[in-house]
């Protein structure tokens, strides 16, 4: 299943609303969405990013500073750091404290080392910096993952992961209800409101109308 691109931005955009109230922030979020729906899409890093660019130009002024940011770390990469390598290259995109920056960041990090192989060299990158370094690191790894798939974490840092197991769970469940979870088997019990199954009220059964689910997720 593929989502449009506005889709895509407009649900990052939203949900990132819930803690960032600055229009750049929530831009920034919708930005790494759409980067990620087009590696999803098949394509390389460098035209993931140089699309993102595109597509922000496209959405407005509030998502100017976050396409800006973008265009700093292609710049970046494009003109190579063989003079300031490390962490002076990459802190010359800022330090990672607000969205925009923490993205250009993570994002310079994964062009400059988007091998298959280069785990260790991009994460390193990603951040050596004195700034919010947790961040970068982590929005670093989410591109790449979602490039080369999760066999690119290197299995010496992958295994000691806190909550792998969980984490590995909550994921392949999040992607069965988005993709596959549509019609889910008559055998499996539903909710029941009024005497009558829930989904008959919107007329599309769901894993969402399944006591199952609930269990598993019990809402807040």
């Amino acid at each position: 299943m593929t989502y449009p691109l506005h889709t895509i931005y407009e649900l990052a955009y939203e949900a990132a609303g819930y803690t960032h109230g600055h229009p750049t922030g929530k831009s920034a979020s919708g930005a790494l969405a759409v980067l990620i729906g087009l590696l999803f899409q098949d394509r390389t890093l460098e035209h993931a990013v140089r699309e993102t660019i595109e597509f922000l130009v496209a959405s407005g002024p509030d998502a100017a500073e976050t396409a800006q940011a973008l265009r700093a770390a292609v710049a970046l990469f494009t003109e190579g750091d063989s003079d300031t390598p490390g962490r002076y290259a990459i802190e010359r995109l800022g330090q990672g404290w607000i969205a925009e920056e923490a993205l250009s960041m993570a994002v310079y990090a994964a062009l400059r080392f988007s091998g298959t192989h280069q785990c260790l060299q991009a994460l390193s990158c990603a951040v050596t910096h004195g700034g919010d370094s947790d961040s970068t690191g982590s929005i670093c790894g989410n591109i790449l993952g979602a490039l080369h798939g999760e066999r690119w974490l290197d299995a010496s840092l992958a295994f000691r992961v806190e909550g792998r197991a969980a984490m590995l769970e909550i994921a392949d469940d999040f992607s069965y209800l988005i993709t596959d979870g549509s019609t889910p088997s008559d055998d499996i019990p539903v909710i029941v409101r009024d005497g009558r199954p829930l989904w008959e009220t919107s007329g599309t059964r769901t894993l969402l109308d399944c006591q199952e689910w609930f269990d598993r997720y019990p809402p807040g």
